[in-house]
């Protein structure tokens, strides 16, 4: 019913906010309810608050929006379910939204915040191994990236935000470099997987010498 009533006052910032908070409460104290909000088609409602103009220039929808994003992915998920909504934000374009919003309200902490948590859940997550696609081709947007900056200088002394605007940057320049020059993005990654096959083979080499000495 709270998501039908996004979908059904979508002109009414008041009802998009508290529904959001209400959800957002809901979602924090009960790990089963993120993803059965998300069967339910929570976030193309949250994707529709986010872009729409009327919608996205209320600092406070956007600020319940964010922070409701990133409810949905903190650590408090069910084990196993954080990746599956990481990736159903980015396919959604939700996260993308939520990012979006960052250039009109980067001077709002509140906003800052829940986006910087946001990221730092994709981080969590995606350390060791590629984002998903929607989420780097989000933040390899150069208007995304520009707003990253300006978050990064108005809240350097958050350190939340300070560790997530400068990943996300990181992601997002060599995302938006992979994308201008994909034959060159390509040439680097067969040279770390050449270094990385280099590096074995020494280790072999390595552990063959060291059997030789053992056995003389």
């Amino acid at each position: 019913m709270a998501i039908n009533a996004l979908e059904v006052h979508r002109s009414h910032a008041e009802v998009q906010a508290e529904v959001a908070l209400m959800l957002a409460a809901l979602a924090e104290h009960d790990g089963e309810a993120r993803a059965n909000m998300v069967a339910a088609g929570l976030l193309p409602a949250v994707r529709a608050a986010l872009t729409s103009r009327r919608l996205a220039a209320d600092v406070e929808v956007v600020a319940a929006m964010c922070g409701l994003c990133q409810v949905l992915v903190s650590r408090r998920a069910l084990a196993g379910s954080r990746r599956a909504l990481c990736e159903a934000l980015a396919a959604t374009g939700a996260v993308a939204a939520a990012l979006h919003t960052l250039r009109r309200h980067a001077s709002d902490e509140r906003v800052a915040m829940a986006c910087c948590a946001l990221l730092s859940a994709f981080h969590d997550v995606f350390d060791r191994e590629p984002t998903p696609p929607p989420f780097r081709r989000a933040l390899a947007d150069a208007g995304t990236l520009a707003a990253l900056e300006e978050v990064l200088e108005q809240h350097e002394q958050n350190p939340t935000i300070g560790f997530a605007t400068k990943w996300a940057l990181k992601v997002g320049q060599e995302a938006a470099a992979a994308s201008a020059d994909p034959q060159r993005a390509e040439e680097r990654l067969a040279a770390k997987e050449n270094r990385g096959g280099d590096q074995q083979s020494r280790a072999r080499a390595r552990r063959g010498r060291q059997k030789g000495v053992g056995a003389a």
